[in-house]
Parts: structure tokens; C-alpha cells; sequence
């Protein structure tokens, strides 16, 4: 209402706010007036203030209000803390304030200075400062002490507020206080930081805008209960930011409480401990595939030997078979098995090593066609008859640089993802395999010709916003007890080891259509196992065979007899060491197992070593923890090693390597 008084009138100096009216109600109050400008120039007083200083309005205007102390000394500095006309021109916000002023001879005045902003078209003009000297109202020995204890209290509180609200502002954690109906009443920084949030989004709304959707309603109800009960609550909360990513956060939740001990606001410290989740997810996710390891060296051995069995006897076998027979082809498909389940051992055991999956692959030259076929006939005994399958496979198509192990594994995890989106109903399971060619810019791979691998269901559809998550590693939608998160994710990485690229079409409620691109080779494609028809090498030489397994030294003592060697067989490390020094000179090479009772592969060439160094000594093994190949070799003398199941060209070579290519046969 200020504002409106004069505002027609040119101001003059000494009267800046000119008009009858204004003059006569400013000169008619008794508390001493000024009017201050933003710089904190006084422009105008009224009479009060002007006969204090002896009827001369030039010692006073002009002058920096915090230099008007009406005769006492004035303690207020230039700051917005200690000014009060600062705080208004900077805030708008009105100030009151009691300020207690020393005088010359020891005594002291208290003066109230009330400070209210002048405004004009939004815009603050000024500042009426009103001073009342108010000492008369305390007497020595009453309510003076008792103020002057009170303001000394008021202004360590404000001090300590000043100094709590800064500290709180600074912090990591976030500090969040609502009321008592739960609304936001206060955020600190860090808050806003973590959330995404501004202040001013989140101040009245509820804290349930952080809610992510990954606690049930029970959890909130039994969190809310313990608070409204007036007990503190500590957990761990998956919240929501501003941008929909989720965060993990611990929470401590406090009620505050009145004078009369109710509950007036709530005050949550939350620490945002998301890396330390995603470190301890690591951790876990290490351990549990260090225990793997551990599970998966433990078979290994055991396991490779019943393979080494399953193949050694089915190569035999066939030997004996008339090629063209059912018998030929029933026992070139369990060699095909067994070799299949060789190289899935070999994968197992190469994804729990540390070190690049691609050292352990073996890439060459295929036919994708027979590759998915046989994958396809493992796929249509594990379905369920509710659903159909389709299997369109184009002739003539080029070759691919690929392991067909992990082929076989790419095509079975597709396919079983595929049937857990149909299982709730009637579907159709479609693998085609087709030859593609891509132009330049078309893509993000390289222009030229491919091999394109669709596996296509009529399932429940992918939703949009997992869409593009679907390949990371351990993301799953299946609970706990049905999967791990690793299919689609070991998918990702064969085929981008293999150079190629997966992609995946989906809509809720429409199925899903999975596409992957192999690069062509112009290369030959390898022979598949059972058709290769080049000789193994024969030879001639004394061998002394050990391995603690009967079976397996039966089968490669057929294998070196058959390919022209003598061979001495034992199944017990001792007394093949026995057998050595008895005779060192009668034999050529030494084959051992690695993992047997008494004494070890690398100890057993060791000590024959000890006895002829010149002897050449090969190890099998199947799968030894922390069995060093190049460090054993060079501490044990070692010429060569095998890797079980041995198959029969695989021996043929690797005893020919020992002994040397010019041997005489």
C-alpha cells in the first residue's frame, strides 16, 4: 500500500516519496523512519529521525543506513545475515529484529528495527526501515536479563541452524523430511543429484514417486507401521529416478518429535549404494562361477574318461562295421554324440577359466545346414507335442568359419527361449537357414554374403522397454528357479566372436523373430567327423602305455597297435616306472595320464627323465586345476599332450610329432 502514496508526485531531495498525505502520516509516527534505497542509501526520514539529529535531514540522507545508529554505536556489518536491509532487497521477504546497541559510558539500548520492501511493478524500490528504541520496557533486575539471556540463546541457535543447514546441504547421503501426513516438506543437494529430482519438483508430493515397483505393498505397510509407531526403521530400498532408472539405496527413517511428544515430521538419511550392489552382484556372480569351475574341473576328469570309452570303442567299432550298414551309421552317430559331448565338456570348462573364449574354440570351415539339423533333433525330443516345429534349411549354402559346437549351442538356446515364451499355449517353432547378401550401408556389418539363421515363435512378445536389455548378462524375466539370465547373453557373445550379428523383432502378444548373420567363407568346407576319409599315420616304435582307467588303455592300446606300434600297457604309475628302469633302452616313447593315484603324469616324467633324458614322454589329460601345460613341459620334459577323449588321428599324429617325422618305419 506504500506503493501506491505519492507515486505521482517528483520526488525531491529529502522527500524522495513526495506527496501531502505520505509526508504528513511518515512525520505523524513516533518510531524514527527511514526510507532506504537498494544500495542501502538513506533517501528520506521523517520528523522523529530528523529531530534526533537536531532538525538537519543533510546528516542523513545520502549516508549507508548501517551508519544510522541514532547516537549509538551500531554493530550491524555489510552481509545479508547481519543487515537486515540487505536481507529484504536480496529475499522480499520482510525482516524483524532486536538489536542491543553499547553506549560510551558502559550502559546499553535495545532497539527494534522492523525492515518492510517497498515495491513497484514487481520490483523492489526500496526499503522501510522502522526503529523503536524499546529499553524502557525492561528494568535492571527483570525481563532485561532474562531477554538478554533469550536473544543470546535466539542467536546460537541461529548460528548453530546456519551451521547444521550448510553441513546437511554438503553431505553425500540424501536427507529427505516429510510431515506428518507424509508429505516432502525439505530436500538437501544431494538428494537432487541421486534422483534426478529439482527441489521444487518433489516439495508437498509423497516419496512414493521414487517407488520403482520392486517391493511388494506389504513391504511399505510394514515400514510405515514401524514409523507411525514412533520407532526408527533401517533397510534397503530399490527406488526410481527422474529419467525411470532404478537405484539402490540404504534408508534410515526416524520420526521427529514435539514439545508435547507426538509426531511431527519424519526424516529419512538415505546413502546411494548402487555400485556397491552391482560390486557385491560381481562378486557373487565370480564366485558362483569359481564354484562351477570348481564343479566342472572336478567331472571333467571322470567324465572325459567315459567319453574317451563311448568314442574309443565306437571308432573300433566301426572298423568293424560294413559301411552302408545300419549298424555303420548307428554307431557313426553315437562317435558323433560322443565327440559332441567332447567339445561341450570343452566349453564348459573354457567359460570357467579365466582368458579369452576364442583360445579354446575350434573354428574351420562348415556347413551350418547339418550343424542346425542335428541341433533340431535334440529339440523336437525335449518339446512338448502342443507345439509345432518348422524346419526349412536352404540347399547349396556357402560355408562359415565357425565352431559347430557353439553353433549347436547357439541354436539350442535360441530355440529353448523361444519355448519358454510359448508354454503357456499353443505355438509353432520356426528355424529357417538361408543365404543373404548385404550391401554397403545396409548394415553395421560388413557389405558381402552371409548365412542367416531366423528362429521365429508365437509366444507372449517381447515388451518394448526390456527390448534393448535382452542380451545382457544375468537379465532374465523367469524366476529363480528357471533360469539364470545366460542364454541370450552366451548367444550374443558366440556370435560376435564368430563375426556375425544377432537382432530381434518383437511385439507383446505377437512373438518374436530372432535373426543372426554368420559371415560366408569362400573357403572348403571341412569334412564332417565320419566321412573324412584321409589316413591317419601308421609307424613303428616301442611304447610304454600307462592310465589307471582299464577301459582307456585297452582303447589306445588298440589305436597303436593298430597303427603299427609294440606297446607295453600298465595301469598303475609305480610300476610303470618300474617297468622303465628295468629296461630303459627297450622303449621309444612313454604316454601317461596326468591325474592318477601315486604319482602323477609330470612326477612319472620326471623321474623316467631322471633315468634317460632323451626319452620323449606325451600326456593325457582330461582336466587337471592348475595344471600348466607350457610350465610343466618345461619343467618335466614333456613332448607333447593330448587333451581326452582321444580319438584315434589325434594319437596317430601326436605320436608321430614326438617321435619325429624321418623316423624310419
Amino acid at each position: 500500500m506504500v506503493d501506491e502514496i505519492g507515486t505521482n508526485v517528483k520526488p525531491r531531495r529529502g522527500d524522495a516519496m513526495s506527496g501531502s498525505y505520505y509526508r504528513c502520516l511518515l512525520d505523524s509516527l513516533p518510531e524514527r523512519i527511514l526510507v532506504v534505497a537498494p544500495d542501502r542509501r538513506v533517501v528520506d526520514a521523517n520528523r522523529a529521525t530528523i529531530d534526533h539529529f537536531g532538525g538537519r535531514i543533510d546528516e542523513i540522507v545520502g549516508r549507508p543506513c548501517h551508519e544510522i545508529g541514532f547516537g549509538y554505536e551500531r554493530p550491524c556489518g555489510g552481509t545479508a545475515e547481519e543487515c537486515p536491509v540487505r536481507a529484504v532487497v536480496d529475499s522480499g521477504e520482510p525482516q524483524n529484529r532486536l538489536y542491543r546497541y553499547a553506549l560510551a559510558d558502559g550502559s546499553s539500548r535495545w532497539v527494534e528495527v522492523s525492515v518492510r520492501p517497498m515495491t513497484r511493478d514487481g520490483r523492489i524500490t526500496h526499503a522501510v526501515v522502522s526503529m523503536k528504541d524499546v529499553t524502557d520496557l525492561f528494568k535492571d533486575n527483570g525481563p532485561r536479563q532474562e531477554l538478554e539471556g533469550v536473544l543470546s540463546a535466539r542467536e546460537a541457535l541461529e548460528i548453530e541452524l546456519k551451521r547444521t543447514a550448510a553441513i546437511i546441504d554438503q553431505v553425500d547421503e540424501s536427507i529427505i523430511i516429510t510431515d506428518r501426513a507424509g508429505e516432502i516438506v525439505y530436500v538437501n543437494p544431494a538428494f537432487e543429484r541421486v534422483t534426478g529430482y529439482l527441489r521444487g519438483e518433489v516439495i508437498g508430493k509423497n516419496p512414493r514417486i521414487l517407488q520403482s515397483g520392486k517391493h511388494p505393498r506389504s513391504f511399505y505397510e510394514s515400514m510405515w507401521k514401524r514409523l507411525t509407531s514412533g520407532k526408527p526403521w533401517k533397510g534397503r530400498l530399490v527406488n526410481k529416478r527422474k529419467d525411470g532408472t532404478l537405484f539402490n539405496e540404504d534408508a534410515s527413517i526416524s520420526p521427529a518429535f514435539g514439545p508435547d511428544g507426538e509426531i511431527t515430521h519424519y526424516v529419512g538419511v538415505e546413502r546411494d549404494v548402487t555400485r556397491e550392489v552391482e560390486n557385491e552382484n560381481q562378486l557373487r556372480r565370480a564366485q558362483k562361477m569359481e564354484a562351477i569351475g570348481t564343479l566342472a574341473g572336478g567331472i571333467a576328469h571322470d567324465f572325459n574318461n567315459i567319453l574317451s570309452s563311448i568314442i574309443g570303442f565306437s571308432e573300433l567299432a566301426l572298423d568293424a562295421a560294413v559301411p552302408g550298414s545300419r549298424q555303420y551309421d548307428h554307431i557313426r552317430d553315437v562317435l558323433r554324440a560322443g565327440k559332441r559331448a567332447a567339445d561341450l565338456v570343452r566349453q564348459i570348462l573354457a567359460i570357467t577359466r579365466q582368458g579369452p573364449q576364442s583360445e579354446h574354440l575350434h573354428r574351420s570351415p562348415i556347413q551350418l545346414g547339418p550343424v542346425v539339423h542335428d541341433a533340431m533333433v535334440l529339440i523336437r525330443a525335449s518339446l512338448p507335442s502342443t507345439i509345432q516345429i518348422r524346419e526349412r534349411i536352404a540347399s547349396d549354402l556357402p560355408a562359415v568359419v565357425a565352431d559347430p559346437t557353439q553353433v549347436h549351442q547357439v541354436v539350442l538356446n535360441l530355440c529353448t527361449n523361444a519355448h519358454h515364451a510359448m508354454r503357456e499355449m499353443d505355438g509353432t517353432l520356426t528355424v529357417e537357414l538361408s543365404e543373404r547378401r548385404i550391401d554397403e550401408g545396409l548394415s553395421h556389418l560388413p557389405a558381402g554374403g552371409y548365412v542367416e539363421l531366423r528362429v521365429e515363435d508365437t509366444g507372449t512378445g517381447i515388451a518394448p522397454e526390456i527390448r534393448d536389455r535382452i542380451f545382457d548378462p544375468y537379465f532374465t524375466t523367469k524366476n529363480q528357479q528357471e533360469g539364470t539370465g545366460l542364454g541370450l547373453s552366451v548367444v550374443d557373445g558366440i556370435v560376435r566372436e564368430h563375426g556375425g550379428r544377432i537382432t530381434v523383432e518383437s511385439e507383446p502378444g505377437r512373438g518374436a523373430v530372432f535373426t543372426v548373420l554368420f559371415p560366408a567363407s569362400k573357403r572348403e568346407p571341412t569334412a564332417s567327423e565320419g566321412e573324412r576319409t584321409t589316413e591317419v599315420p601308421k609307424g613303428s616304435g616301442h611304447v610304454l602305455l600307462v592310465d589307471d582307467e582299464a577301459p582307456i588303455a585297452r582303447i589306445l592300446e588298440e589305436y597303436l597297435v593298430g597303427l603299427g606300434y609294440t606297446v607295453t600297457m600298465r595301469t598303475d604309475s609305480a610300476e610303470t616306472l618300474a617297468t622303465f628302469a628295468a629296461t630303459p633302452d627297450r622303449f621309444d616313447l612313454v604316454i601317461t595320464d596326468m591325474t592318477m593315484p601315486h604319482m602323477t603324469g609330470d612326477r612319472l616324467s620326471r623321474n623316467i627323465h631322471e633315468i634317460r633324458p632323451d626319452v620323449p614322454v606325451i600326456i593325457c589329460t582330461g582336466f587337471s586345476d592348475g595344471f600348466d601345460e607350457h610350465e610343466a613341459g618345461r619343467r618335466a620334459g614333456i613332448s607333447g599332450y593330448l587333451r581326452k577323449p582321444v580319438d584315434r588321428a589325434t594319437l596317430a599324429a601326436a605320436v608321430r610329432e614326438a617321435l619325429g617325422r624321418d623316423r624310419k618305419e
